[in-house]
């Protein structure tokens, strides 16, 4: 069993915009090579007022999370601009500063446009998946607009240039 490092809000919630159909997005940062924690760990540090919505863990190595940022992954980017954080073992998120630029915004749409391509031979396949489908459509959507965002004009500094998409 893993070791927790760091436990972090992001989302609607973290935004402050959250409405009936939020869920608790968590980024459970894990020691490297040790595998997850159990579930009882992470809900732990959620604070009580938070715990009636449903969690929705993403677990990540410091060694990834730190890849990601070097990288200037999208991401990585989302990460920095809205974790809040609700437990640390160590810091995490401040060790690793400011994400470096985001330059792969051709290659993360043209990944989103292979999934969106896919979902109706999915929904062909399989009909009672269509929820799940078109949470895949909002999501693609969602992170081709934050791509497209990162080459758009910005009347703000560079370093707030993500702030509008995520």
């Amino acid at each position: 069993m893993g070791r927790l490092l760091g436990l972090y809000l992001f989302g609607s919630v973290a935004r402050g915009d959250r409405d009936g159909r939020s869920d608790l997005d968590l980024l459970a940062v894990v020691a490297d090579g040790e595998g997850k924690v159990d579930f009882e760990t992470v809900i732990a540090h959620v604070p009580c007022n938070l715990r009636e919505l449903e969690p929705s863990v993403s677990w990540y190595g410091r060694r990834r999370l730190g890849t990601m940022f070097a990288n200037g992954e999208l991401f990585g980017w989302h990460l920095y601009r809205e974790t809040v954080p609700l437990f640390e073992a160590e810091p995490i998120l401040v060790v690793l500063a400011d994400p470096a630029p985001y330059r792969d915004g051709a290659a993360d749409v043209a990944s989103f446009e292979k999934v969106l391509s896919g979902i109706p031979a999915q929904l062909d396949a399989s009909p009672e998946n269509a929820v799940y489908e078109l949470g895949l459509v909002y999501v693609c959507l969602r992170n081709i607009c934050m791509a497209f965002d990162a080459y758009l004009p910005s009347e703000t500094s560079d370093e707030r240039r993500f702030s509008r998409a995520i």
